[in-house]
């Protein structure tokens, strides 16, 4: 009987309507999917027969956006800090995260849009899980906006690009504060990264 009410209302569903409830499942599945810990290949599969699953074209090559996004170590971040002029926004990910997979071409675009402005840099927290700790980021994905070497504000969870503009104009050029709330906001602006 559910079945034949969701046929029923699917038929009748407008374009826009259908668009939106893909939109929910997608979302719905991803951040379900990032509370699950990544498959680890068993001892039985060695690493040809791994390899094997992969064409010979992609292996060795890493997928990569339009590349505005720059992906650092703890080192590296830790120098932008000490000399980086422009404003940043930090991606705390991981590769396995459903909604950090959403919000990584909402960033390119944040960082093509506000190229020359604001630098924006992403950091594998499976990688850094030490950087990761040291600022308090447990939740997938963070952003942390970075201004003059000091946190000014996070926002935990996926969105995407008009949201982080939004927050990006509020947060480092004065613009007016988002008429939603957001999670992991910072209550006092300023606090040190590091």
């Amino acid at each position: 009987q559910g079945v034949y009410i969701e046929a029923t209302m699917t038929r009748e569903a407008t374009m826009q309507g259908n668009t939106l409830r893909i939109v929910a499942a997608l979302v719905l599945v991803s951040s379900a999917s990032a509370f699950i810990a990544p498959m680890r290949l068993s001892p039985s599969l060695s690493s040809t027969s791994a390899s094997a699953c992969i064409s010979p074209a992609r292996r060795g090559v890493q997928l990569r956006m339009s590349g505005k996004v720059e992906q650092v170590t703890a080192e590296q971040f830790e120098l932008a800090l000490q000399t980086e002029e422009l404003p940043m926004i930090v991606d705390f990910f991981t590769t396995w995260c459903g909604p950090c997979k959403l919000i990584a071409p909402q960033l390119e675009k944040i960082a093509g849009e506000y190229e020359g402005k604001v630098k924006v840099i992403k950091i594998d927290t499976d990688v850094e899980a030490d950087l990761a700790s040291s600022l308090q980021v447990y939740a997938m994905p963070t952003l942390v906006f970075i201004k003059d070497g000091k946190i000014q504000q996070r926002s935990e969870g996926a969105m995407l690009a008009p949201k982080i503009k939004d927050l990006t104009e509020h947060i480092f050029f004065d613009g007016a504060p988002p008429t939603w709330e957001w999670m992991g906001k910072v209550p006092d602006k300023g606090v040190n990264a590091c």
